[in-house]
């Protein structure tokens, strides 16, 4: 089994005599669910499937190890244990058999289901996942709701009672209803027919981003307008009591979680605040990290684990008090220097999260190497160096940190 580190950002750089040649983001984590046994399983944009168990990191991919394809859009984990992810499909044409959508791992090898296999003649990208009592699996796709109960694959769409096949968000709640959002309406599937909720009851104007069922079987619903919860039948919308969520640039919940005491937490979209809720009181606290939450789980010790551009981190989940983010270094990671624009010094941050043989480069804007900052071994952790651009020109320059298949440029600028 291979052994790796998930990158955080990885910069496109071809080697030849060292010339930069483009930028790009092209990876961070994009999911994350725990199982029973306290593993964490995360999804990521570009480098397949990584688990963490008591401090080791174990990756996955589809060159690998048999993963369908190394961006996992959703993943869940089913009461055998068994992880499941939604893979990326790509358009084109007809040539659809080399594309998978959904995969699964049994602890010893990788599953994967074809878009059109025999069984099954299904849909596009997976964006949620959920798992019922009887472990059926739901999977919301951009072409219905699929079901699968580890033989047969159905599919519900427009033509069952769907008011569109677009399903942004689905859960399953405690009593086994299937709820989801799609075609601007909450419907919810008993096993027999789906029935819509009217918006004029939920209080919906917008695009519904996630939905959650806490310990007690309500049902919680990230909204642009705030969130709003559905108790024995009564439509409770929170905005306005929310501390500071109407004064948001860019309003909107996209992740709900709850800790092991049942409050809630939400995080908005953008990354601009975090909410929590006890059942009596919000409180809102600061984000801890640098962007925005793409995902969120609850661990045994009651930490929430938070995914994005910023890498992974974990936060407390005490709702009574601020959170504190965990000093975690999930990732190699290269940060902007400081000052920036400089004259004639900057510092350069990078983290290290296992020994590594490092090399810190200089560049110039045309691609020529000014100077050799490290190239020797680290063990893990924070690092910061000072560089001296005394008797260079003004001008651009990059700095690029390489190690063990990781590598990540970025740009600063001297001015005299």
């Amino acid at each position: 089994m291979k052994k790796t580190i998930l990158f955080f950002l990885l910069i496109i750089i071809l080697g030849q005599n060292d010339i930069i040649l483009a930028f790009d983001f092209t990876n961070w984590p994009l999911s994350i669910a725990i199982d029973d046994n306290d593993k964490k399983w995360i999804g990521t944009y570009h480098e397949g499937v990584v688990c963490i168990e008591d401090g080791v990191w174990t990756s996955y991919t589809k060159e690998s190890d048999g993963l369908g394809d190394n961006v996992v859009w959703s993943i869940a984990v089913d009461l055998k244990g068994v992880i499941w992810c939604g893979t990326r499909s790509r358009a084109g044409g007809e040539q659809w058999t080399d594309y998978i959508c959904i995969s699964c791992f049994d602890g010893e090898k990788w599953t994967q289901f074809y878009r059109f296999d025999e069984e099954w003649d299904t849909f596009d990208e997976v964006h949620s996942i959920a798992v019922d009592n009887n472990n059926v699996k739901w999977f919301g796709t951009k072409q219905g709701v699929t079901r699968y109960d580890d033989n047969t694959w159905s599919r519900f769409t427009t033509s069952d009672g769907l008011p569109d096949n677009y399903i942004y968000s689905l859960a399953v709640d405690k009593n086994n209803l299937v709820w989801a959002f799609t075609g601007g309406n909450i419907c919810s599937f008993d096993g027999e027919k789906w029935s819509k909720y009217p918006n004029e009851k939920t209080g919906i104007k917008s695009t519904c981003y996630c939905i959650a069922v806490d310990n007690l079987n309500n049902k919680w619903f990230g909204v642009e307008e705030g969130v709003i919860k559905f108790e024995n039948n009564t439509w409770t919308k929170y905005a306005d009591t929310i501390p500071g969520y109407n004064d948001l640039d860019d309003p909107g919940v996209e992740v709900i979680v709850f800790n092991n005491d049942n409050d809630i937490w939400c995080f908005s979209d953008g990354g601009e605040g975090i909410y929590s809720f006890d059942g009596t009181t919000w409180k809102s606290h600061k984000n801890p990290f640098e962007g925005e939450i793409n995902d969120a789980a609850v661990d045994h010790n009651n930490k929430i684990w938070c995914t994005g551009l910023f890498g992974i981190g974990t936060i407390e989940s005490d709702s009574q008090t601020s959170i504190v983010a965990d000093n975690y270094i999930p990732f190699y990671s290269l940060k902007t220097a400081y000052p920036n624009p400089f004259n004639p010094t900057t510092t350069i941050e990078y983290n290290i999260p296992q020994d590594s043989h490092v090399i810190l480069t200089i560049y110039n804007v045309s691609g020529q190497r000014i100077s050799v900052l490290k190239d020797e071994m680290h063990t893990a952790g924070n690092y910061s160096i000072t560089w001296n651009a005394e008797g260079l020109p003004s001008g651009l320059y990059f700095y690029t940190l390489k190690a063990k298949g990781y590598s990540e440029t970025r740009k600063m600028v001297l001015m005299k």
